[in-house]
């Protein structure tokens, strides 16, 4: 069974994939925060981030943000569920933005059209990425063809977009206008338990079957028999079904594993922008942002290496040798290639160009910082031409005008990218009908009405001949109801768009399956609405009144010593010891946690906190161990937060000369403390702190001047001792923040005597 979701308009081609039936689900996250295990199709056709092959619910955190291109090229760090939502792109698990992490480059898009874009975004919206240096100004994309699906439907798409949607392309110079698309003709579709229909494939796939391939008929014999099933290059004689449903491909009828050769995927050397290799598919690196290295290449012939540049950093670090990926983790501006930190002034003063045009001679991190784009050691603003090109902006009324991109962000249109021009021969989506979510309609350009959260109409729609209340619903249960937008809405329903109905749905709604939450009950819902509700979704066909049952909760011990009744999958994944079946928090005697204690006379033993106290001892804080901790050694403690750490927290507040700031703040939990050092980063790069200042004079209070240009900046203050610094202070989650790559004292200390 192949499945293809696509969504089509004459703006951009929106392509959710083609891909093979996965025998195991992998963990889905949604946008309402919540996981369903699903293959990659059904996650996508929930409009949900896959999250990888071996990725499950019970494994696999959708509520942790991480890095989230944008299709404006900014970057923020968001849930993936959320990330969708504002039709961002996730970057993967553990990412965080950093300057360069959405660096966007010339996509070529289904329609002809260029935009820039990151590579994760452009393959999603089913692009190709030209390349990290590629812009719109200088690629030319090939132009769409008539390209035939299955169901006999025609649309104008690049050659590749067609092949790798399941379509037929009618070669260079077709159009839909002037070519006809036969259907596909009827295959056997195999279902599980032996039953056979004549199908055409798509009626096939939506029916749950799988196609026995071209010129097969359920009346020949051996229609729906096994066949060589090639699962990479292990094969096995299955079924149509059975090897669909282990994620196989099918190698016709007739065909076995003693006259198949199965081929494996074809591999090559991919080079990740920190300079590793990996053998993977090339669609995968691409993915994964890094850049395959042609046909036949494999990590043992393939130089990856990054040559290193000059990186300017933010003061006081100054200019450091770093590869481009590692200077941009940092928080720093990698300089042009070659560029080296003792050749010249390569992070002095440059002329910066502002998005508006405007240009400033200032070193590269003040530039970046700023929102502006440095011009290159040696340039200045007299010998440099800061003035914004203009570009096609496509407005929300459906009209086109050529302004800068900025221009046309402040106006709520969208780009075309550099040398582009609105008499350029691509014209701008006209406007229609769209239903907003209180019912109203506005008339719109496409992107306009899902920045407005709408839905939009039938090309050609209007709000004079649209009616908003009436549309096809998908309802939580699975079954598909006509009625109006609000009551859609209100009974927990998916709007499947205006002119709708279920009986002309192209695809019918997502069936229900078993839906298990957290106190162990159980409800047959759609992935989405399940995950809506927070409970998690289980395999296609499941339901509640089938074996197995939904997992009970039972009591979770923490390493912390508290306790939770969950289920077992919830505690594992927290990091907690589940105590039994039938176990509740009311009867379980969960181990406290011990950690180092340090006695009146300096001794040491590993004790839990109630009976450290007892002894009139010190707690070293979780994870100290007496092998790990001295007592008789000097400890440099903490800065009060006012918080989990009494006392008087830091505080910034403006001094009597710009730009200096005042940072003030109350003394150590350690009297042994002997001086304090200050740390400063940029906000949205968390924990790219670099030591600012590291010595006060053993002062609660300092007057600084930043060394970041921007005034999105974040500053940390933590006590020291000769050898160590102490906490940096603990995050939104209750844990120590890091410490810095290039701390003022060699060593951390976190603990409080």
């Amino acid at each position: 069974m192949r499945r293809v979701l696509t969504s089509l308009s004459s703006a951009l081609v929106i392509v959710l994939g083609l891909l093979p039936a996965r025998a195991f689900a992998d963990a889905c996250c949604l946008g309402a925060g919540g996981c369903a295990d699903a293959d990659q199709v059904d996650c996508l056709l929930m409009n949900g981030a896959p999250q990888g092959p071996g990725t499950t619910c019970l494994n696999f955190n959708c509520s942790l943000p991480q890095a989230c291109c944008l299709l404006t090229g900014n970057c923020s760090n968001l849930a993936p569920g959320q990330c969708l939502v504002q039709r961002g792109a996730p970057q993967g698990a553990g990412t965080i933005c950093g300057l360069g992490t959405c660096t966007q480059e010339a996509c070529c898009l289904g329609d002809g059209s260029c935009l820039m874009l990151d590579p994760i975004t452009c393959t999603n919206t089913g692009g190709e990425p030209q390349g990290p240096t590629a812009d719109c100004l200088t690629i030319t994309c090939p132009v769409p063809e008539a390209c035939c699906f299955p169901d006999g439907s025609c649309t104008d798409l690049t050659p590749t977009t067609c092949t790798f949607l399941g379509g037929t392309s009618g070669g260079f110079g077709t159009a839909c206008l002037t070519t006809t698309c036969a259907p596909a003709a009827d295959e056997a579709c195999c279902f599980p338990g032996g039953a056979c229909l004549d199908l055409a494939p798509p009626d096939c796939d939506t029916q749950g079957g799988t196609s026995a391939g071209p010129g097969t008929a359920c009346g020949a014999a051996g229609a729906c028999a096994p066949q060589a099933c090639c699962s990479g290059a292990s094969c096995t004689d299955l079924a149509p079904p059975a090897c669909d449903a282990a994620g196989g491909i099918l190698q016709g009828p007739g065909s076995t594993c003693l006259n198949t050769n199965c081929t494996p995927p074809i591999l090559q050397a991919c080079c990740a922008p920190d300079g590793s290799c990996s053998d993977v598919n090339p669609s995968a690196c691409l993915l994964g942002g890094g850049t395959p290295q042609g046909p036949g290449s494999t990590c043992l012939t393939a130089n990856c290496s990054v040559p290193t540049v000059a990186c300017c950093l933010p003061a006081p670090a100054g200019c450091t040798d770093l590869t481009p990926t590692a200077c941009r983790n940092l928080g720093g501006v990698p300089q042009a290639a070659g560029s080296a930190c003792n050749a010249g002034n390569p992070c002095g003063p440059q002329a910066c160009c502002s998005s508006l045009g405007a240009c400033t001679d200032v070193p590269p991190v003040q530039c970046v910082g700023g929102g502006g784009t440095p011009q290159g050691m040696g340039s200045t603003c007299l010998n440099t031409n800061c003035a914004a090109p203009t570009e096609r902006c496509c407005l929300r009324d459906g009209t086109c005008d050529d302004l800068t991109p900025a221009a046309c962000t402040l106006q709520g249109g969208r780009s075309g990218g550099p040398g582009t021009a609105c008499g350029g021969g691509v014209a701008c989506p006209p406007r229609q009908a769209c239903c907003l979510a209180d019912g109203s309609c506005e008339d719109v350009a496409p992107f306009a009405c899902t920045d407005d959260g709408g839905t939009l109409g039938a090309p050609g729609s209007t709000c004079l001949n649209a009616n908003c209340a009436a549309q096809a619903c998908c309802l939580p249960d699975g079954n598909c109801s006509d009625g109006d937008l609000a009551a859609c809405t209100n009974a927990g329903g998916d709007p499947q768009g205006l002119g709708t109905t279920c009986l002309s749905l192209p695809r019918p709604c997502l069936p229900a399956r078993k839906c298990c939450f957290p106190d162990g009950t159980c409800e047959d819902l759609t992935p989405p609405a399940c995950a809506a509700r927070g409970g998690a979704s289980g395999l296609v066909n499941s339901a509640c009144a089938n074996p197995p049952a939904c997992p009970q909760p039972e009591a979770c011990c923490m390493a912390d010593g508290s306790c939770s009744d969950v289920t077992v999958a919830a505690c594992n994944l927290a990091g907690g010891t589940p105590q039994g079946p039938g176990s509740t928090c009311l009867l379980a005697d969960c181990p406290q946690p011990r950690e180092a204690c340090c006695l009146p006379d300096l001794s040491c033993q590993d004790l839990d906190l109630a009976a450290c106290a007892v002894v009139n001892g010190t707690p070293q804080g979780p994870g100290s161990t007496c092998l790990n901790t001295n007592c008789a050694a000097p400890r440099p403690g903490w800065v009060p937060d006012n918080a989990t750490r009494p006392g008087t927290p830091l505080t910034v507040t403006k001094a009597g000369a710009a730009p200096q700031l005042t940072l003030a703040w109350g003394g150590s939990c350690s009297p042994a403390h002997e001086d304090y050092a200050i740390y400063e980063g940029g906000i949205g790069a968390y924990y790219s702190h670099v030591s600012l200042q590291c010595s006060t004079g053993n002062l609660t209070s300092a007057t600084i001047t930043p060394g970041l240009a921007s005034d999105d900046r974040y500053y940390l203050v933590t006590p020291v001792v000769a050898g160590s610094e102490g906490s940096l202070g603990l995050d939104s989650f209750g844990v120590e923040r890091p410490a810095a790559l290039l701390p003022c004292r060699p060593a951390q200390d976190v603990g409080c005597p």
